[in-house]
């Protein structure tokens, strides 16, 4: 019984086309492969987990002034800058439709050594990437959900996230957690990924486990009761 100002958290599902991956879904990644190595030349022709990551901050949000903030692209940037330093990094791959507010940050993400930036992408190519990719790099300042963290578990790809807001909550010990403030925590936790395949394999099993938790059915079950629950306290 919900007490007379309790709040209920109930967390969302993912969209439906990574929703169990199979059938159609990963016949339509596939299809998409070739589409997404010719956008990106320093991936072809490379196959799946050929290492390269893809950091998918933007793809579903609307609130641009707010993203470019939340995003944290340039300690991510610097960040990378750092790791192709220390290691052969591969490309960071970078998707979503620019906003009003980012300012000259469009120009320094294609400038930067290293780094593809394709725009938006439809859901089919997104999948692909997700497929293809090595580790998603997601160090974002705030989320309140984190769509992008739960299409990566739900691909079996590995994260890096900021470890504020909901990404922590959400990718439980299936994500690497960086504090998004600290340039060399960021390269530090992709270069851990990058370069320990046990523990992307291990992580790669665990984060499918995990996605499987947040559907929209699960979703929609706590939310009648929640409501069933309401109902009964004001009666």
């Amino acid at each position: 019984m919900l007490d007379a100002f309790a709040l209920v958290i109930i967390a969302a599902g993912g969209p439906p086309v990574f929703d169990g991956l199979s059938g159609p879904n990963v016949a339509m990644a596939k299809d998409h492969r070739e589409h997404v190595y010719a956008a990106m030349d320093a991936l072809r022709p490379a196959a799946p987990d050929s290492g390269a990551y893809v950091n998918e901050c933007d793809y579903f949000q609307s609130d641009w002034q707010q993203r470019l903030w939340g995003s944290n692209y340039p300690r991510l940037l610097e960040a990378y800058r750092a790791l192709r330093a220390r290691i052969d990094a591969p490309p960071l791959v970078i998707a979503g439709r620019p906003g009003w507010a980012y300012g000259d940050t469009l120009e320094k993400i294609r400038a930067e050594p290293g780094v593809r930036y394709l725009g938006h992408v439809d859901e089919p190519t997104l999948s692909a990437l997700y497929e293809s990719a090595g580790v998603l790099a997601f160090p974002s300042l705030y989320e309140g959900f984190g769509l992008p963290l739960l299409e990566a578990m739900a691909h079996g790809l590995p994260a890096v996230v900021g470890q504020t807001g909901a990404l922590p909550e959400l990718g439980g010990d299936v994500a690497v957690l960086v504090d998004p403030q600290d340039v060399d925590a960021i390269a530090g936790g992709l270069e851990e990924l990058l370069t320990d395949q046990p523990l992307r394999e291990r992580l790669r099993g665990a984060s499918m486990e995990r996605a499987k938790k947040f559907t929209w059915e699960r979703s929609a079950d706590l939310t009648r009761k929640a409501l069933r629950d309401i109902a009964r306290v004001r009666s």
